[in-house]
C-alpha cells in the first residue's frame, strides 16, 4: 500500500497532524485548490492562501475544513473537468 510506504518518509510532526485529520474526516485530508476553492469543502480560500500553497514552504490548512491544501500544476489538470477557465481582462472603455 502506497500510503503505508510513504508513513515511513514523512517527517514526525506532519504525520502527527494528518493522522489526526485523518481520523476526524475519515475522507480525503490532503486536497487540491481547484478554481480558487478548496476541493474538501469547495469555499473560495483567499488569494493570499493561494499564493503560500504555490510556493509549498509549509503546510497551508483551509480556514473552513481544515483539510491540507496542495497546488496542481496546470499541466496535470489539461483535458480535466477540473482545468481552469482563461482569464480575461476587462476592456476599459474610454
Amino acid at each position: 500500500m502506497q500510503r503505508e510506504e510513504l508513513k515511513d518518509q514523512a517527517e514526525e510532526d506532519v504525520l502527527r497532524i494528518y493522522e489526526r485529520l485523518f481520523q476526524n474526516k475519515r475522507d480525503r485530508v490532503v486536497v487540491p485548490i481547484e478554481n480558487r476553492c478548496c476541493s474538501g469543502c469547495h469555499i473560495m480560500v483567499t488569494a493570499q492562501d493561494e499564493n503560500l500553497v504555490r510556493k509549498g514552504e509549509r503546510l497551508i490548512f483551509c480556514e473552513h475544513c481544515s483539510r491540507i491544501h496542495y497546488w496542481q500544476e496546470s499541466q496535470a489538470l489539461e483535458g480535466s473537468s477540473v482545468a481552469s477557465k482563461p482569464r480575461r481582462r476587462r476592456s476599459t472603455k474610454v
